[in-house]
């Protein structure tokens, strides 16, 4: 749920919200949120669009000294959720464009991805009159949302994104490993990526492309035997795939 900070801000509250990404808004006189309020908030608290499946640890209520138009309260509560895998809130601009090359197209997903964006998808559609165009979705944090935005109108020459505001995702914790395996008498060692759940299942683990490819190279094998070995070697060292 975005925090509303009334109709004043103080510099050091804005700041501690503009690093630790928080969504707000202001509606109201007066001051409804103080730095300590802000960094609170930003080390112990992420929004979500809907409170998650879990069961109620304990509840807390505060009450201000302000005499403010909504009640000056504060609820908190503390949860044990049901689901080990983490989320965030994301948002999910969009925008139809046509008369724009690959190579533009191409730049611009690099671009993107160089800004913050943490997905982006490209993908052909048939605009009015049956004219091709390009649909170009982009997952962003709230607080990069603007800037990327402001990239695809800059390098497509578009009118308008489309921001679809507050999704709550779900996302696997990751995290970067490594494995020694052998070919032959020559040893070698991958990068592997690691996505489990917050209690240590492993999801998923994928061996690192480029490194692979220089050993397929090297090897002289296909570049899938060589992620295979490594992917095989990373699951009997770290676990094995969940059911």
């Amino acid at each position: 749920t975005p925090v509303n900070i009334g109709g004043e801000i103080a510099p050091a509250t804005l700041e501690i919200l503009r690093t630790g990404g928080l969504l707000f808004y202001g509606r109201g006189e007066g001051r409804l949120l103080t730095p300590a309020g802000a960094a609170l908030l930003s080390h112990f608290a992420k929004p979500v669009g809907n409170i998650p499946l879990g069961k109620a640890l304990a509840t807390g209520y505060g009450a201000g000294d302000a005499d403010t138009e909504t009640p000056n309260l504060l609820r908190a509560l503390l949860m044990d959720l049901r689901d080990d895998i983490s989320g965030d809130l994301v948002e999910v601009l969009e925008t139809n464009i046509d008369n724009v090359s690959g190579e533009i197209l191409g730049n611009l997903f690099d671009r993107l991805l160089a800004l913050g964006a943490r997905d982006v998808t490209i993908s052909p559609v048939t605009m009015k009159k049956g004219r091709p165009g390009h649909l170009i979705r982009v997952v962003s944090f709230p607080h990069t949302s603007a800037a990327l935005a402001r990239e695809i109108m800059r390098e497509t020459g578009t009118l308008g994104v489309r921001v679809m505001t507050g999704r709550h995702r779900f996302t696997a914790t990751r995290r970067i490993d490594s494995v020694t395996f052998f070919i032959g008498e020559d040893r070698f060692e991958v990068p592997v990526k690691i996505a489990s759940d917050q209690s240590g299942e492993i999801f998923h683990i994928s061996a690192e492309h480029e490194a692979c490819r220089k050993i397929a190279d090297s090897a002289r094998l296909p570049l899938r035997e060589v992620m295979r070995r490594a992917e095989e070697e990373a699951w009997k060292r770290f676990g094995t795939p969940s059911h």
